[in-house]
C-alpha cells in the first residue's frame, strides 16, 4: 500500500493549552520523540498557558489562538467556536499541515467541524 503522506509530514497537535493533564503529557511525549527526518510537528493550542509550556521543543512552533485574536465585545453563543474553527482551517491552509493530531474531547470538536472542508486525515 502506497503512502499519501509527504517524504516530511508537517502534523498539526491541537491542544486546549499546556496545564499538567494526561493529554498534554501524551503530546509533548509525542513532540519530544517524533522523527524529525520523517515529521515536522506543529503545535495549536486556544490558550499558550500552563505548566508544561517550557517543555515545548524549540523547533515546534507554538499557534495560540487567543495570541492572534481578542475576546468579542458582543460575545454570541457559539461565536467564538466559529471563530476558533476558522482560524483553525486558515492555520491549516497556510502552514499546509498535511495531518491533524487531536488528543481530548474538546480539541476533536474544533478538529472535527474544520476537518469537514479541509478533509485532513486525524
Amino acid at each position: 500500500m502506497e503512502s499519501t503522506v509527504s517524504p516530511r509530514a508537517r502534523i498539526l497537535f491541537l491542544l486546549g493549552s499546556l496545564a499538567a493533564g494526561g493529554s498534554e503529557k501524551q503530546v509533548l511525549a509525542i513532540l519530544q520523540r517524533l522523527d524529525r527526518g520523517a515529521f515536522q510537528p506543529l503545535l495549536y493550542t486556544v490558550y499558550r498557558t500552563g505548566e508544561l509550556l517550557d517543555e515545548v521543543p524549540v523547533d515546534v512552533p507554538v499557534f495560540s489562538y487567543w495570541d492572534r485574536h481578542a475576546f468579542p465585545r458582543f460575545n454570541f453563543p457559539g461565536q467564538i467556536a466559529l471563530h476558533q474553527r476558522r482560524d483553525l482551517a486558515s492555520l491549516v491552509s497556510r502552514e499546509k499541515v498535511d495531518l491533524i493530531c487531536d488528543r481530548n474531547y474538546q480539541m476533536t470538536l474544533l478538529s472535527a467541524e474544520a476537518n469537514l472542508t479541509l478533509r485532513l486525515p486525524r
